[in-house]
């Protein structure tokens, strides 16, 4: 490890030893944000898109498990994250030089010193989220890693718990970005709310359910439209006008991660808790369902199907995938009676929206081609990724983040980090917007291709 620079040593805790082997970076960044890290497990770990933790028929702890590679990746990224931990039990929100290093080199030969970023309440949120939910997942797979999951979201939630306000990150000289999600005004409470519901979830934990609905009744805000999607950012740099107060987001990142506490509240295995909110739940049900008709009509209403209509903003290919989400979650909600009656033809619109939000990344757009390298009709070549900047080949399947302000500013170019830069909370929301077309049971052909509803110009069929 590395000594904190004088600096900053008033404003952290004493260094600890990094992980042993380089940080795989997440990101283009100098570095490694948890916040940034954290969310992927949620829609990405082991595609929980058929609602129950796990497409049918796979079971993990079989030998020839079909997502071993993956499950290897997602162990990996959770191993790491719980060396993020200190022994308060909060979690440090970065691992990072102080400035960002040459970006012609692999990652495994870059040297430079790192340092961690003071412990803070986002990032704590952010691992006790990943860590209950990766204790859920792996508990047959890899007792050991559930194990030490547990132990992990446990001791992050006694920090949540004896630290009620928000810990900012404090991070001193580092000039690789903040992560601090200034464009939220509930960012940590949208995190803590997450963890919440996967304690819930992973351990039957009655006290966090209650301390859910708590804090989930404080998120609607009076006099807003939560089915309107907000003013895209005009500024080059400009994070985005600040999001409303809602139950439900339309667009959500890791600085809006209250949907995947939603989610996971509506779609739970578990038997509700006695004194459980019926009313809560019910009214939180129709805010996802109001969410996914709004965005069921914002892509029928545009020529490509884009359910981010003509929003455009940083990183904006990982929300449309992330759209997915809502679309498949408000389909899974109403099969258990909840979110009001959703006629068959409206189901049917939702999963159109999604289909067609994946078709606009794989091609239907202002560009006609692909924004996933090596997938597509002219996928990215130069994507501001420091592998393949370093090796001077795009990775594969790699999403980049797109074109913002307006729809056609893209630039497929290594330097262009506002629009051609990669990151793996938006590889986790692509991976959930593939999955959500798996056969429903084994042996049963995929659902049909979004491309089916597409002319040859990538616009949308008409419905007759």
């Amino acid at each position: 490890g590395a000594a904190i620079p004088a600096a900053y040593a008033s404003e952290g805790p004493e260094p600890l030893a990094p992980a042993s082997g380089p940080a795989r970076p997440t990101a283009p960044d100098a570095g490694v944000p948890e916040v940034d890290i954290s969310p992927p497990p949620g829609p990405g770990n082991v595609s929980e898109a058929q609602g129950d933790g796990l497409p049918p028929g796979i079971d993990l702890g079989a030998p020839q498990a079909p997502l071993g590679p993956f499950l290897d990746e997602v162990r990996y990224g959770l191993s790491w994250l719980l060396t993020m931990q200190d022994e308060s039990g909060g979690a440090y929100h970065k691992l990072t030089p102080t400035a960002f290093a040459d970006l012609q080199i692999m990652p495994e030969e870059d040297t430079s010193e790192r340092f961690f970023a003071a412990v803070s309440s986002a990032a704590t949120a952010s691992l006790v989220a990943a860590a209950a939910q990766g204790a859920r997942v792996f508990a047959h797979a890899d007792p050991a890693l559930a194990g030490a999951c547990k132990r992990a979201a446990d001791r992050g939630q006694a920090w949540l718990d004896a630290h009620p306000e928000e810990q900012a990150p404090r991070q001193g000289p580092f000039t690789t970005g903040t992560y601090a999600g200034t464009s939220s005004p509930r960012y940590v409470d949208s995190i803590r709310l997450w963890a919440l519901a996967e304690r819930w979830e992973s351990f039957g934990d009655a006290g966090a359910f209650r301390a859910f609905e708590k804090l989930l009744q404080t998120f609607p805000e009076k006099g807003v439209n939560c089915t309107e999607l907000p003013r895209s950012p005009k500024a080059r740099f400009e994070e985005g006008s600040v999001f409303p107060n809602c139950t439900v987001q339309l667009v959500f990142d890791w600085t809006t991660q209250g949907n995947f506490g939603v989610i996971r509240y509506l779609t739970s295995q578990r038997q509700l808790p006695w004194g459980a909110d019926g009313n809560l739940r019910r009214q939180t049900a129709n805010a996802l369902s109001a969410a996914a008709g709004a965005l069921a009509r914002i892509s029928r209403d545009h020529p490509y199907g884009r359910t981010m209509g003509k929003y455009y903003g940083w990183g904006i290919n990982g929300n449309v995938a992330r759209q997915t989400m809502l679309l498949h979650a408000a389909n899974l909600v109403a099969a258990r009676g909840l979110g009001g009656r959703v006629s068959p033809a409206a189901q049917q619109a939702r999963r159109r929206a999604a289909g067609l939000g994946l078709a606009h990344l794989l091609g239907a757009n202002d560009f006609g081609r692909s924004y996933v390298t090596g997938v597509g009709f002219g996928p990215p070549q130069n994507p501001h990724h420091r592998p393949s900047m370093a090796e001077k080949r795009p990775w594969p399947y790699l999403l980049v983040g797109g074109p913002w302000p307006a729809a056609t500013d893209w630039v497929d170019d290594k330097l262009s980090f506002e629009t051609n830069e990669v990151a793996i909370n938006w590889q986790g929301a692509l991976v959930y917007a593939l999955a959500m077309w798996l056969p429903e049971e084994p042996g049963e052909p995929a659902v049909s291709s979004p491309a089916d509803s597409l002319r040859a110009d990538g616009q949308v069929r008409e419905e007759r």
